[in-house]
């Protein structure tokens, strides 16, 4: 699927994944202390409300990068009407080749983008990054405990194969040189409020556009395929938010 695609379809909304701002609180809270003046980076920020959150609890600087020039148009413009662009700079930078010091982050945050990569390769790119002692926390598409439906699995074999559990990516983290692993599941309003119902909005927006590009067309149609799943089976998928700390 083309992600040029999938970008364009996901302009304009709250959100680019699940998630919500009292969920970034949460996180926040569980992390361990973050000094004053803390700098933090935002991998994959999209349209930037966790960029925006982050620096407005945190008053620490926020560097939010992104592929999608349209989505760092939009956090630049929320920046300033939240009067803090000196503290977020939007940064047009690709995931797996960031142009960063090695020790530079107190904190590394990815709310839903940490799969364009793959979990394990942007934990490993992430550790050198971070200060002795710093942080991460990201979001991630993880089955749940118990059932896990034939149509559900057989969906996912091809749209995401390298789906698994929280308890698998914690014990990821561990290997990679993490400590004080935590995850725990994103409630299911996290899903609808700011990301499926927008979602579905913007697909029938462009669905006289879609009747035209047939690569729109496909995407719309596995998007709603994905939300009709999710819709009959909320306890055998969720986000997952994870922290952790980088080991000594």
């Amino acid at each position: 699927m083309s992600r040029a695609k999938i970008y364009y379809l996901h302009e304009g909304l709250p959100r680019q994944a699940p998630g919500s701002d009292a969920s970034t609180w949460g996180a926040l809270r569980r992390l361990g202390p973050i000094p004053v003046g803390a700098r933090v980076l935002d991998v994959g920020c999209g349209s930037g409300c966790s960029a925006v959150t982050l620096a407005l609890c945190l008053k620490a600087r926020v560097t939010a990068i992104d592929i999608h020039q349209p989505y760092l148009d939009e956090l630049s413009a929320t920046s300033m009407l939240f009067c803090i662009s000196k503290l977020v700079t939007p940064r047009k930078m690709s995931m797996a080749n960031m142009k960063f010091k090695p020790g530079t982050f107190d904190l590394i945050w990815a709310e839903g983008s940490a799969y364009f990569l793959g979990i394990r390769r942007s934990l490993e790119t992430w550790l050198p990054l971070l200060k002795e002692d710093g942080q991460i926390a990201f979001t991630e598409l993880c089955w749940l405990p118990g059932h896990r439906p034939v149509e559900l699995v057989e969906y996912f074999a091809q749209a995401y194969p390298e789906m698994t559990t929280s308890a698998a990516h914690r014990a990821t983290m561990r290997e990679v040189g993490y400590t004080g692993c935590q995850s725990w599941v994103l409630p299911e309003t996290d899903w609808w409020d700011e990301y499926l119902t927008p979602l579905e909005a913007r697909m029938k927006l462009l669905s006289a556009e879609a009747n035209e590009d047939h690569v729109l067309a496909a995407l719309i149609q596995d998007s709603r395929q994905a939300i009709d799943l999710y819709r009959r089976y909320p306890d055998c998928i969720g986000y997952v938010f994870h922290t952790a700390r980088k080991a000594p």
